[in-house]
């Protein structure tokens, strides 16, 4: 079961497209990761699947639902926590929760509901304080904050930057807290990040959005397994060997006096094309995939393309 899918989701802010018919889709217990530089997109679809913002074109669905009164219903089994989190900042930890659950009717013992959600998410130091939610450091911030979105047993959690900001120790602590909440609780999460080699320890699933579009979809899987290496040359004549791989359907890019190619299989099949050509190596040097590099290799090659496509 997926429990968003998007439809051609577009949003347009006067003259600016902030998404462009976008189609992803989130599956049920996994924790997909939505990949961007700022300003790419992320904050602004986060902000239609939670209703912050409304859609220009396109649709969605939310735990199935796809009426806006289903919706509604659905929403009761979303939490988010977008930017920063949604807190009274002269009231303490406990007071924090209690309103929440107050919000959304809570009916059990408040107290043992507090006790249980300080605990889970590493506060039981403030549980019985008496310190305002304004002194909390920025990592006990965001645990709190998601403590509150927990509230009434959420399906699905989302989440836009949580670890902007963070010390190491912040983001540690974030982190193993969502790790927990997908593998105990069995909580389906889509979180925002720029933070590469953090969200790489995190999600299990890869959507990349570059100026407002959808230009890439990983599973963990396939980035570790090397679908994001690249083969960095030096060669004789770049130009030419540019277009002995771009023959071999690779994605090639030129990079001050590199060429790099990415989505290839093996690095010895392309140099041997490119030695073939009469082309000659200079030097090589091939990175190992990692998110970081399968996300360059579609940033870099997109802007790489557009940049090619404007000089002719």
């Amino acid at each position: 079961m997926n429990v968003i899918e998007t439809y051609d989701l577009t949003k347009v802010y006067g003259k600016k497209v902030a998404l462009d018919h976008v189609n992803i889709t989130v599956a049920k217990g996994e924790i997909l990761g939505l990949v961007g530089k700022n300003g790419a997109g992320k904050t602004t679809l986060i902000r239609v699947l939670t209703d912050v913002a409304h859609a220009t074109s396109g649709s969605y669905t939310l735990l199935g639902a796809a009426t806006e009164e289903d919706k509604e219903r659905a929403r009761k089994k979303v939490a988010a926590m977008v930017e920063t989190p949604a807190l009274y900042p002269n009231l303490t930890a406990r007071d924090n929760l209690k309103a929440r659950a107050i919000l959304m009717n809570y009916q059990g013992d408040l107290d043992s509901f507090c006790d249980e959600q300080l605990h889970f998410v590493g506060l039981d130091e403030v549980a019985h304080s008496s310190r305002q939610a304004k002194d909390f450091s920025l990592g006990m911030r965001q645990r709190l904050g998601i403590a509150i979105a927990l509230t009434g047993d959420p399906e699905l959690l989302i989440l836009d930057e949580p670890t902007n900001g963070l010390d190491p120790q912040g983001i540690l602590e974030v982190r193993n807290l969502l790790l927990r909440l997908n593998r105990e609780k069995g909580i389906t999460i889509l979180v925002s990040s720029h933070i590469l080699g953090e969200l790489s320890k995190l999600a299990t699933r890869y959507v990349i959005i570059d100026n407002a579009k959808i230009v890439a979809e990983a599973s963990a899987e396939e980035v570790e397994n090397g679908s994001g290496k690249s083969l960095h040359l030096i060669t004789s004549d770049n130009a030419k060997a540019k277009e002995v791989v771009e023959e071999l359907k690779f994605a090639v890019f030129e990079k001050g006096e590199e060429l790099i190619v990415r989505n290839y299989t093996e690095s010895g099949f392309v140099v041997t094309k490119i030695v073939q050509s009469g082309v000659l190596i200079h030097r090589m040097r091939e990175e190992m995939g990692s998110l970081e590099s399968y996300f360059l290799s579609h940033i870099e090659g997109e802007e790489a393309t557009k940049a090619e496509g404007e000089r002719k």
